[in-house]
């Protein structure tokens, strides 16, 4: 048998406490548990944590590390779906390899070019993310998203009115989401060219 659960993160402690307990049961059988896991969270996940690192050291868990989809697989679904398998270098730029935003600019957007209308299964998953972050945490976003490529820390104060603890806290919590990134210069910077454009997409134009 084997049994699927995605966004363990969401997972409650009754629901963790759960699954150990069938993977750790007596009897013998055949089970196989895949558990998926948002890196990183929006989030603590202490009891996850807890619940994984005790499988781990029993031998019972394995880990597996599932990163971007590089530009020659996104040229193989490009050529599954009878799309244009030139478009795969401008894809994986635009999506940064986000199997989801890729799969869903080819089922949804003509010739899987990437234009000004998000699909809005994109513009509704970006949106649920925002909408649990604090005001302050949005407004960091928003303004990182029209700032152009990258912008300091000093110009989102400035442009926020944010400062001190209450700033670094909203950039943190928006870097540790997955939706910014800090590009080693002191700069913060949307995490690809589809976040930025789903973070404007519920602004107005001023």
């Amino acid at each position: 048998m084997l049994i699927v659960l995605d966004d363990l993160q969401w997972a409650d402690a009754p629901s963790l406490k759960m699954i150990e307990h069938v993977l750790r049961h007596e009897l013998p059988g055949r089970v196989m548990v895949i558990g998926t896991v948002r890196v990183p969270s929006e989030s603590p996940t202490p009891e996850l944590d807890r619940v994984a690192t005790e499988l781990a050291r029993d031998g019972l868990l394995t880990r597996l590390t599932v990163g971007a989809l590089p530009t020659e697989s996104i040229a193989e679904l490009l050529r599954g779906s009878g799309r244009d398998e030139t478009r795969a270098a401008e894809l994986e730029q635009a999506t940064g390899g986000n199997a989801f935003f890729v799969t869903e600019l080819i089922r949804h957007v003509d010739g899987g070019a990437v234009g000004d209308e998000l699909p809005e299964s994109i513009r509704a998953m970006i949106g649920l993310r925002l909408d649990r972050m604090t005001p302050q945490t949005v407004q960091v976003l928003n303004l990182a998203a029209v700032a152009g490529h990258a912008a300091t820390l000093a110009v989102l104060g400035e442009a926020s009115g944010l400062e001190g603890d209450e700033l670094l806290d909203a950039a943190d919590a928006a870097v540790a989401a997955g939706l910014l990134i800090e590009d080693g210069a002191g700069r913060l910077a949307v995490r690809h060219a589809l976040i930025g454009q789903a973070i404007r997409a519920r602004l107005g134009r001023t």
